[in-house]
């Protein structure tokens, strides 16, 4: 099982230059096992319930304003998989957690992108979004990190992702799911 990570994506403009931070990144990415799926609970994807981000045709979407225009322009190809989406439905659900598909959102936040495009310059890996639910208080949060927790196998990842500059935490885990 992977050891869990914090890693600051810092302002969404970090992507655009070749800073230290972005290279250490980049190296450490380098050192990870490639897993199978990377499911992301992302502090930017704020949901009255439980959703699971669309897994039809994901786009970016560009949730800042007054950077650079390279920064609105910038494409990195990132793609779900509906079978992985079902399938973390599922886990959800025989967890006692009620979730569902997010239809027509289909957007990943920059602090999804802009992480995932220094860790993977290609990435070719699915990646599934769920939504940080209003409706949670800190004791809703633990059966659900929980649920994932005990689906990590050792093929498996988990890592965390302190977003400083936005002084919220995002948690991400990847790992195989099983038929």
């Amino acid at each position: 099982m992977y050891p869990s990570l914090f890693i600051s994506h810092g302002a969404a403009n970090i992507i655009l230059g070749n800073s230290f931070s972005k290279k250490n990144i980049k190296k450490f990415a380098k050192t990870l096992e490639k897993p199978k799926y990377i499911i992301i609970f992302s502090a930017h994807y704020i949901t009255n319930d439980l959703k699971i981000l669309d897994y039809e045709k994901p786009e970016l979407l560009y949730d800042f304003y007054g950077f650079e225009k390279e920064l609105y322009e910038y494409e990195y190809e990132i793609n779900s998989d509906k079978f992985c989406s079902l399938k973390v439905l599922k886990h959800l659900e025989s967890n006692n957690l009620n979730a569902s598909i997010h239809k027509g959102k289909n957007n990943f936040d920059h602090g999804v992108w802009t992480t995932l495009s220094m860790m993977y310059e290609n990435l070719d890996i699915p990646v599934v979004q769920i939504s940080l639910p209003r409706s949670f208080s800190d004791e809703h949060f633990l059966p659900l990190f929980i649920a994932f927790g005990s689906a990590l196998n050792k093929k498996g990842t988990s890592f965390n992702k302190e977003m400083v500059y936005s002084n919220i935490s995002m948690e991400c885990f990847a790992f195989d799911i099983k038929d």
